[in-house]
């Protein structure tokens, strides 16, 4: 469907971002997002939202990438100035949070939505509440930025925590689309036949794995048989 590329994307986007070149790796993966978002966007139209939320993080990381190379071409004396002002960078900053904020609001709504859709209810209300630990992340975040002399020891007290605060909210969303991958199935997928193993429980494991599969598979199976009814008896009605 295309949930297993959203995992591999927001990963490559944010965990594996975190270095000296992040910019230009977060580029790569929220370049494989849009593409998972336009698989997912004809199975839910609320992922046409994910696919603005893409494009905008993707045109975000290409200017800080630009940026990142023009300094690099004038710390090494190519170029006589810099491309980019330190201006621009500190103001690509702010726009790549708020942007941000805005791409992740997005996915958790598409998720949510196509979840409420199929009926998988427990990924519907883990969303809300990835959300809003977004929200109180935002929130304690911004306070840093605020023009008033307890800032400095606010930033002291509470800056490690926010930072953890973010790598957990990543860690729950890569959890949320990994269960959307194992529970919201096209209708077409397959499984493969498997070798029956030597162990009990692993084959117990595997049977109960398979129960949940088909039961993903004829839920996706009953919403999409319903999406495709209303959209029939839609038509119908234009077309009086």
């Amino acid at each position: 469907m295309g949930f297993g590329l959203l995992f591999i994307g927001y990963c490559i986007a944010t965990l594996m971002s975190v270095h000296i070149y992040g910019a230009y790796v977060s580029l790569v993966g929220y370049g494989i997002v849009f593409i998972a978002s336009t698989k997912l966007s004809k199975y839910n139209n609320s992922f046409r939202l994910l696919q603005v939320g893409a494009i905008l993080m993707t045109v975000v990381y290409a200017l800080i990438s630009a940026s990142g190379i023009g300094s690099f071409l004038y710390d090494e004396m190519l170029v006589s100035r810099k491309i980019f002002s330190d201006s621009f960078d500190n103001i690509m900053g702010k726009v790549e949070m708020a942007v941000s904020f805005l791409f992740v609001a997005a996915m958790l709504w598409s998720i949510r939505a196509i979840a409420k859709e199929t009926e998988v209810t427990k990924i519907a209300y883990n969303s809300a509440r990835n959300f809003t630990f977004l929200v109180i992340y935002y929130v304690l975040f911004l306070i840093s930025y605020l023009p008033f002399e307890f800032t400095k020891d606010y930033i002291a007290a509470f800056g490690g925590f926010v930072t953890v605060l973010n790598f957990v909210i990543i860690a729950l969303n890569l959890v949320l689309i990994f269960s959307c991958y194992a529970r919201i199935c096209d209708e077409n997928d397959v499984d493969m036949p498997q070798k029956p193993s030597r162990f009990a429980f692993v084959n117990k494991f595997r049977a109960e794995s398979e129960r949940r599969k088909e039961k993903a598979i004829q839920e996706s199976k009953e919403y999409l048989a319903l999406k495709a009814q209303k959209k029939r008896q839609k038509n119908k009605e234009e077309k009086k």
